[in-house]
């Protein structure tokens, strides 16, 4: 069975510098390098690293040398991307990345408005579901799609669905109070909040908050960290553990990935029983 992955699928350029450029400033990068990623991105990598069966939908790209070269990566990745992906119409839309030697990133993004979202063009073989914030609305009826035909649906940064979701993450940097953690939870999900190297606390309907430890780690990098923590506990829940167990799967995985650099492969998953 395999795991769909919805979301934004675009390059990064990432760039280390020293020091975060001040206005009109000339910062020279200690390094530049591409990587295929985004929201959805990032995760599908993940899963298509640890072996998991991996389609991947969301937004379209262009024709351009950046959308074909894209496409490859997820390709070569052995990631299935839906017909249509590169379009003669389509928009590739890449992120700049700026990461500080303290491990701080900064993101120069996209807000996705130019891109078209593409259908789910086929659910068979899909087991597990999981859509990113990015993707808006289109991500939104592919998770209540996926809640209709009774799959396990994971979302990240979402506050919309609830009651579709098996499981939200949610960072605390964006939602700090427990009260709302606790009134998403009492919709029906699983709510995940993570807080970088604290504990990740767990809200579950009519029970109290619980905590998963995150390993101390030196993070030189935390590009994508909660992606490769979504990443972790879709795959655990696909292997049928429960969602506490899979948080905590993915707590451990996330945690040997920010220990490496962004360009460093994915750390393999340490399937935990």
């Amino acid at each position: 069975m395999g795991i769909l992955v919805y979301g934004s699928l675009v390059p990064d350029v990432l760039f280390r510098v020293p020091r975060l450029p001040a206005a009109g400033d000339d910062v020279p990068a200690s390094s530049v390098s591409m990587v295929a990623a985004g929201g959805g991105g990032n995760v599908a990598m993940a899963l298509a690293a640890w072996g998991y069966d991996t389609m991947a939908v969301g937004n379209s790209v262009g024709e351009d040398p950046l959308g074909r070269w894209a496409a490859e990566q997820f390709e070569q990745a052995g990631i299935r991307l839906p017909a249509g992906y590169v379009a003669s119409d389509g928009v590739t839309p890449p992120n700049g990345i700026i990461v500080t030697p303290d491990g701080e990133r900064t993101i120069i993004g996209n807000d996705y408005q130019r891109v078209t979202w593409m259908p789910v063009q086929t659910w068979s073989g899909v087991n597990a579901v999981v859509v990113d914030a990015y993707s808006a609305a289109a991500g939104g009826t592919v998770l209540a799609e996926a809640a209709r035909q009774g799959m396990v649906t994971v979302a990240s940064d979402r506050t919309d669905h609830l009651p579709d979701l098996t499981v939200v993450i949610w960072s605390a940097s964006e939602h700090p109070e427990a009260a709302e953690a606790q009134a998403a939870a009492d919709q029906g999900p699983l709510v995940v909040v993570t807080a970088g190297p604290n504990p990740i606390v767990l809200y579950s309907a009519g029970q109290s908050p619980s905590e998963v430890p995150v390993e101390p780690v030196s993070a030189p990098d935390s590009t994508g960290a909660g992606d490769v923590l979504t990443a972790g506990v879709v795959a655990g829940l696909s292997d049928g553990l429960t969602p506490i167990a899979a948080v905590a799967q993915a707590a451990d995985v996330a945690s040997r990935y920010v220990a490496g650099r962004r360009e460093s492969q994915v750390p393999p998953l340490t399937r935990l029983g």
